[in-house]
């Protein structure tokens, strides 16, 4: 099919005549409107921003820097006045002279009373002797609370203080203990003390570094402003923008600048001005430096200001704007503004009236259009400017577009299903090869957990509830279907369940058998099959149901079961398929398990014999042994056995026991050996479980015996059991001697009284 024509008028090649009238409009005013804001803004803004940051650059290092001499003022004098009294320098060269340390106590208690918060403390240079002093405290209280042994980290400040140029020094440091569990930070005034020209220890001053930090940087804005202390080595002691980063478990960490690694001008401006002290401080009269620029980072200027009469100094990082500079701007951002308002309302009627509107009222006719082949329902076709253009396109297009659509959408529909089919078969084959592998690299012993672990896989693939395995067999001169594996999901354990080794009904049996002969297959939801059916599996929750027959070597075997408990659905061809796959990999390892079972299977009760005790748990035991993993015993004895086959017959007496292995059986896990012993007497084996959890399991198994009488025929009789447990200890490791322990531990539950449980470690149960 050739493409349709396009209209003539869609061949004019005339000039885009609406779009080039709203363009010279618009460079007009945009034209005028920069001429505008440049004339203003060359005018009045000259050198405005970097003369106000230099400037405020200069004033914050100032003001940061005179603020915090101030807040520490009082505790400098404080500390300088202890330093230079005579009785307090005698006590520290006569430390154990009880006179003349009541002298001095005297006389610091005088001028600790003006500063009464302060932090006090006095080291002793001969004995490293130190002594913290408050204002609350007696003479008698006055004592050392240890030495500051040189080398220790803590004690740094005392040494450094002792060999500073300066008489004094500062340091930021934790108290070294106050309360239980709490650190209080302080910054330290530290004072040499002489006595006859011998240095015999520090006074130490402390302030309190929360004030001194709030005094200072109190007011800082990190967006705007950030301030450092900085030492004589240029590290920081204190930075504005985290109250303690330079306190780690109490030791200063007096990292570098950042700023000063990304700025060399910075760091070359640091090395002078900390050249300026003399004798190790600052003296009056230095001034502060002209601000310094940052070509890198979020600040544009850096000041630097001396704390006078100490070795630290204020760094102050700024990129502020002063008010009056900002000021400057407001006539130029009021033209500007006036300007760009008249442009927008100008420039909003233009495209409003001239593009905007009509192109809304051809896009709510073109919405509204009923009849797509109706020139009358679009708006603009008359129109000879692009409008109009635009009208007369989509008209022509519109019916074109229409079945375009709906044809991709079908494809697209169609590539989406294909897409999930292909996914969910290769989900399918997946599926069925790690079954495969599962069930041919399994050895001999395992065959059955590995049947359980593939059945398992199937029935989460098809998303079901329940998987079995149902096998044709002969009882007593009768056909029936037996389930003889079973897996169920979580929700289908919630619903009622038929139990490992049920009889199919023969009415629905013969109905389904002839299905299975004609090599036909059932996939129908339940409410689809007869009512008998129907009824059969509603009892079971069964909602929708699909059964393949099992043939092996040209043998009807049994047929092969998944249920869904959720939802009515008729699987797929894939997917029975698939199953079909699965059924046959399964019946040929049931049917290998049957011959192998036949020789573990006690031919009278269908438990296993004593040559599976034999061969298969001596095996699981050294396994236990091997792994240290627990293992128990049960063994259990019908109580008064003899009297019932006296009684009712020796035939009653074999239907007892076919009912108490189908009893225990329910109780116990399908992968749970139950083992006749020998006449009325069973084993029960259990791997992986202590001896308290076999008695426990002992006891269900009690209860379920006597529970209800047992039905024989029109009979009722009343069966009970007692039972023995016995466990894997140290001292008893081989089989012969669990099973000894258990049988001596039967023996004390019938000389109890039978019907009881009785452990062989104990003498009750």
């Amino acid at each position: 099919m050739r493409p349709a024509q396009l209209p003539q008028f869609l061949h004019n090649k005339g000039t885009n005549r609406l779009a080039v009238l709203v363009r010279i409009v618009f460079l007009i005013v945009a034209a005028v409107t920069m001429l505008i804001i440049l004339g203003i803004g060359r005018a009045i803004s000259s050198n405005i921003a970097d003369d106000s940051s230099r400037r405020l650059a200069r004033q914050y290092s100032i003001e940061a820097a005179a603020n915090f001499l101030v807040s520490v003022n009082p505790h400098f004098v404080l500390m300088q006045q202890m330093a230079r009294s005579t009785v307090i320098s005698r006590w520290f060269a006569n430390e154990h002279d009880p006179e003349i340390k009541a002298m001095a106590f005297e006389q610091i208690m005088g001028y600790a009373v003006f500063l009464p918060h302060a932090y006090i403390m006095f080291t002793i240079y001969g004995t490293q002797n130190a002594y913290d002093f408050s204002v609350d405290l007696t003479i008698e209280e006055f004592l050392s609370w240890g030495i500051v042994p040189h080398g220790y980290h803590e004690a740094q400040w005392f040494f450094e203080t002792r060999d500073a140029d300066a008489p004094f020094i500062l340091n930021v440091q934790r108290t070294r203990y106050y309360g239980i569990g709490y650190y209080y930070i302080y910054i330290w005034s530290n004072n040499r003390i002489y006595y006859q020209s011998r240095f015999v220890g520090v006074v130490t001053v402390g302030t309190p570094f929360e004030d001194i930090f709030y005094a200072t940087f109190g007011d800082f804005d990190m967006n705007h402003k950030r301030g450092y202390i900085i030492d004589r080595n240029g590290a920081v002691r204190v930075d504005s923008a985290q109250l303690l980063t330079v306190i780690e478990g109490g030791i200063p960490t007096r990292p570098a600048l950042p700023e000063a690694a990304d700025n060399p001008i910075l760091s070359a401006s640091i090395n002078t001005h900390l050249q300026r002290m003399v004798d190790g401080v600052f003296r009056i009269g230095e001034d502060t430096l002209e601000a310094i620029p940052l070509p890198v980072g979020i600040y544009r200027y850096a000041s630097i200001t001396p704390v006078i009469g100490t070795d630290w100094s204020v760094v102050v990082l700024s990129n502020h704007l002063d008010a009056f500079g900002g000021a400057r701007y407001h006539p130029l951002i009021f033209a500007a503004v006036a300007v760009m308002i008249l442009f927008v309302l100008i420039g909003n009627l233009l495209m409003r009236n001239m593009a905007f509107l009509p192109l809304f009222k051809l896009t709510q006719s073109a919405l509204q259009a009923s009849d797509i082949t109706t020139k009358a329902n679009l708006f603009g076709l008359e129109r000879k400017d692009e409008i109009g253009d635009l009208a007369r396109t989509i008209h022509f297009m519109r019916g074109n577009l229409n079945s375009a659509n709906v044809e991709l959408r079908e494809n697209e529909r169609v590539i989406i299903q294909t897409q999930k089919v292909l996914k969910h078969r290769e989900k399918l084959l997946n599926t069925i090869n790690q079954a495969a592998e599962i069930l041919l690299t399994a050895n001999e012993n395992d065959t059955m957990n590995a049947l359980m672990t593939s059945m398992e896989l199937v029935g989460r693939c098809l998303d079901v509830d329940c998987v079995q395995i149902w096998h044709d067999e002969e009882i007593d001169g009768e056909s029936y279907f037996v389930m003889r594996y079973e897996w169920r999901s979580a929700f289908g354990k919630q619903k009622a369940e038929c139990p490992v080794g049920f009889k199919l009904p023969g009415n629905i049996r013969t109905k389904w058998l002839e299905i299975f002969l004609r090599g036909d297959c059932i996939n129908e939801p339940a409410s689809k099959l007869s009512p008998e059916e129907a009824a059969f599996l509603e009892s079971y929750h069964v909602v929708s149901t699909a059964m393949l027959p099992l043939v092996l070597n040209d043998e009807f075997f049994g047929f092969f079961s998944i249920d869904d408990c959720h939802q009515e659905r008729i699987f797929t061809k894939d997917e029975m398929d698939i199953f079909a796959s699965a059924s046959l990999m399964f019946a040929n390892v049931f049917n290998r398990n049957m011959q192998r079972d036949l020789a573990y299977t006690d031919a009278l009760t269908g438990a296993r014999n004593r040559r599976y005790l034999m061969d298969v748990v001596e095996q699981q035991l050294k396994d236990c042994l091997d792994s240290t993993m627990d293992f128990s015993l049960l063994m259990l004895d019908i109580d008064h056995f003899k009297s019932i086959n006296d009684h009712y017959g020796h035939a009653c007496g074999d239907e007892i026991l076919k009912i108490l292995t189908s009893r225990i059986r329910h109780i116990l896990k399908q992968d749970t050996p139950l083992i006749r012993y020998g006449g009325e007497e069973f084993v029960v084996t259990l791997s992986g479980v202590d001896h308290e959890n076999a008695k426990k399991t002992a006891w269900r198994l009690q209860k379920t015996v006597e529970a209800s009488a047992f039905r024989v025929g029109t009979l009722e009789i009343t069966v009970t059991a007692s039972f023995g447990v016995a466990s894997k200890t140290d001292s008893c490791t081989t089989l012969s001697d669990i099973i000894y322990k258990a049988d001596a531990a039967l023996y004390r539950a019938k000389a109890a009284g039978r019907n009881t449980v009785i452990s062989y470690f104990s003498a009750t149960a």
